[in-house]
């Protein structure tokens, strides 16, 4: 039985990031559904995922490598997760919030050093709370989640070596 390469999973999984920064662009300019800050740094590490697994996919690695970027994409995905955990502890509690208004990423970027900009843009906002959208019974933030998640599995799958198996032949 032929298993998939690595170097399939890899191109898929970029496909699959490339494809979830397009749905949010079509979110946004299409449905008109403005991303939150939350939803921003969310984008971002998508962003950094399909580099990364664009790398993984023109390099190619054997099992040393795997185990490098396995870290990498493993990091990534969670950092994605606290992002996207947040967002939906926001939603389950609008009232926190109540009217706190953050300013435009834009202008966070201009007028504050990246870490402060960071930290009030992890922090929400009264959009973060709102679902304008959602699919299935899941918000954005929800099926967001549930990607880097499946990202995070496909990065521990490579740190621990479970695609070495498929490399060598062997199936079990």
């Amino acid at each position: 039985m032929k298993m998939i390469s690595v170097r399939t999973i890899n191109f898929a999984s970029f496909l699959i990031c490339c494809g979830l920064i397009a749905f949010a662009y079509y979110l946004e300019t299409v449905l008109n559904l403005q991303p939150c800050p939350l939803c921003v740094l969310e984008r971002v590490i998508f962003g950094i995922l399909a580099s990364l697994f664009l790398l993984a996919t023109i390099h190619n690695p054997g099992p040393h490598g795997q185990k490098v970027y396995g870290s990498i994409l493993l990091f990534f995905a969670i950092l994605g997760m606290v992002f996207a955990g947040r967002h939906l502890w926001l939603q389950g509690r609008p009232s926190a919030l109540g009217e706190i208004c953050v300013p435009g990423i834009s202008y966070l970027m201009k007028s504050l050093p990246l870490s402060q900009a960071l930290k009030t843009m992890f922090m929400g906002s009264a959009d973060c709370a709102k679902i304008d959208w959602s699919f299935l019974g899941l918000s954005i933030p929800g099926w967001t989640f549930l990607f880097f998640d499946v990202f995070a599995l496909l990065g521990l799958g490579y740190i621990r070596g479970l695609f070495n198996q498929w490399r060598m032949g062997k199936t079990s």
